[in-house]
């Protein structure tokens, strides 16, 4: 479990994941394990696993879970204008898969969307129509005009922007 957890959150390549491995090894001294606990305490990983498994929920259109990581990201510091951008990245790959209707399938993506994210893609793409994706773009346009002209809740604007786009 933990290393499907490690691979999950740094493999990008080997070269991130030897360095993540070291950076873990160096906290935990003399023990010869990584425990999952380690994990956690790990410097970000928590939250930026968290906005991970968001993305998930949120391309596999699973309502609750969406909701409450989005939620619980919220409390943790984060964002509507830190949740955007990946959201956008997210939408904005589902819109050019829907829009190659199945040919070059290849991840070129300009912002980074986490390996397990950009994996499922071809599977997210299945579950949305192009005008939501669209719509979902549209709506974070909405935000970011209104996150720049007038003081919003964070969390209020993330459930409205999920209930349009999934819910």
């Amino acid at each position: 479990k933990v290393i499907e957890s490690i691979v999950e959150i740094a493999g990008d390549s080997v070269g991130h994941l030897e360095n993540e491995i070291e950076k873990l090894s160096i906290q935990i001294g003399e023990r010869n394990r990584i425990l999952d606990s380690d994990l956690e305490k790990h410097s970000g990983w928590k939250k930026e696993r968290k906005l991970w498994e968001f993305l998930i929920a949120f391309g596999e259109k699973n309502y609750d879970k969406c909701i409450l990581l989005g939620k619980s990201l919220i409390r943790d510091n984060h964002n509507m204008i830190s949740m955007m951008y990946p959201l956008l990245a997210l939408l904005q790959e589902l819109l050019f898969l829907k829009m190659q209707n199945g040919t070059f399938n290849n991840y070129v993506g300009y912002i980074q969307l986490p390996q397990s994210v950009r994996k499922k893609l071809g599977y997210f793409v299945n579950g949305f129509e192009e005008d939501t994706i669209k719509s979902g773009l549209t709506l974070l346009n909405d935000i970011d005009k209104r996150i720049k002209s007038q003081s919003i809740d964070d969390e209020t604007e993330l459930i409205q922007f999920i209930n349009n786009v999934i819910g």
